[in-house]
């Protein structure tokens, strides 16, 4: 190891997202990385995941990744499922900043905590594992135009065992009858399969943007209607889901079986809608009293999700591949989700601040 590497490691925190700028300022002038970049990895068994051969188990969820150049940079770090930032099919502006605070989440946010008011941090944190924020960015998007030729260069950037995912979203607030916001969700999947995507993703669950998109994933009927419509647009390409945290294992297991027939994977689970608030008791995101959690203290949701879907697929014989996200913010955490038997995991707010999370997991279980 060159001694620029054995340096930067001995770090444990290096940011490429600056929460201080806007989510614009980030899109044209991040990721924030300097390198050193890792050394080539020597591959002794790839990983398989549908009918693809993956370098490793390990990706990004949708969200840090803003554009090509981001995935190309955490291509190059080791990351081998990579998310497209969600993108519609209309353009649509990011809500204003602040879209990243600190918060004081005191601890791991088990389900009875989960109705708890938080606080912003007074300080930013030093480590990794004290690292959970409120995001909101109302998911934002180019035009289709600008996305598609982005993706396509996305996927230039990619080496061999590596995979592009693309986000995709219908909009409630240019399609609020059932009929056209399905239709939305569905053509939104279909741009993304034109654009090249190897997997498209149907974001059911984001609690940053309209409450018609944002819960989709708690209805049953409705969240399996728009997979079927879109698993028609994609044919051959895998079409997976992201779901939100579930409370009632009764409420999770309807969805599951509402979805299965038309969906080659599911994610879970994105942010936790939770209400958050700063030093004066003003909501932590102006205007918004209740925005997403995420990063360490929404770990023991993350596993619950992941478990109660590998007994379920086990239990119902489903084929569809299970990718765990929530929570994970060190090698140890990747080791204990991938322990319960699912097929690979996903990181967000731990590679935003720690890049060099995949290659500190490969020199871990190596």
């Amino acid at each position: 190891m060159n001694k620029s590497l054995q340096k930067a490691l001995a770090r444990e925190l290096h940011p490429t997202y600056d929460v201080r700028k806007s989510y614009e300022w980030n899109y044209r002038n991040g990721p924030l990385f300097k390198g050193p970049y890792p050394p080539p990895r020597k591959i002794r068994k790839r990983v398989r995941l549908l009918d693809f051969e993956l370098n490793s188990p390990l990706g990004i969820a949708a969200g840090p990744l803003l554009n090509s150049d981001w995935i190309r940079v955490y291509a190059k770090l080791g990351f081998d499922l990579l998310s497209y930032k969600t993108v519609r099919t209309r353009s649509r502006s990011s809500n204003p900043k602040p879209n990243c605070v600190f918060v004081e989440t005191r601890g791991p946010l088990t389900d009875d905590r989960l109705n708890e008011t938080l606080q912003t941090k007074s300080r930013p944190p030093t480590r990794l594992r004290e690292i959970s924020i409120t995001n909101s960015f109302g998911v934002p998007s180019r035009n289709p135009s600008v996305w598609q030729e982005d993706v396509q260069r996305a996927k230039r950037y990619l080496d061999k065992g590596q995979v592009l995912i693309v986000s995709t979203l219908g909009s409630a607030e240019y399609y609020p009858d059932t009929p056209s916001f399905i239709k939305d969700f569905a053509q939104s999947a279909a741009k993304a399969r034109e654009a090249g995507a190897d997997i498209v993703e149907l974001d059911l669950s984001c609690p940053n943007s309209n409450a018609a998109e944002g819960m989709i994933y708690l209805d049953p009927n409705f969240s399996g209607a728009i997979s079927k419509a879109a698993k028609a647009e994609l044919g051959a390409v895998p079409l997976f889901i992201k779901l939100g945290n579930f409370w009632k294992r009764e409420q999770f297991e309807s969805v599951v079986k509402a979805n299965a027939p038309h969906v080659n994977g599911i994610i879970g689970i994105n942010t936790v809608k939770m209400t958050v608030l700063d030093e004066n008791m003003n909501p932590a995101i102006p205007g918004r009293p209740q925005s997403g959690v995420c990063g360490a203290g929404i770990k023991p949701s993350g596993l619950q999700f992941v478990r109660w879907l590998y007994e379920t697929r086990k239990m119902n014989r489903y084929d569809f591949v299970i990718i765990g996200v929530g929570g994970i913010m060190t090698p140890d955490d990747i080791g204990e989700f991938l322990s319960i038997g699912i097929d690979a995991v996903e990181v967000a707010t731990a590679a935003m601040w720690d890049p060099y999370l995949a290659y500190r997991y490969y020199r871990s279980h190596s």
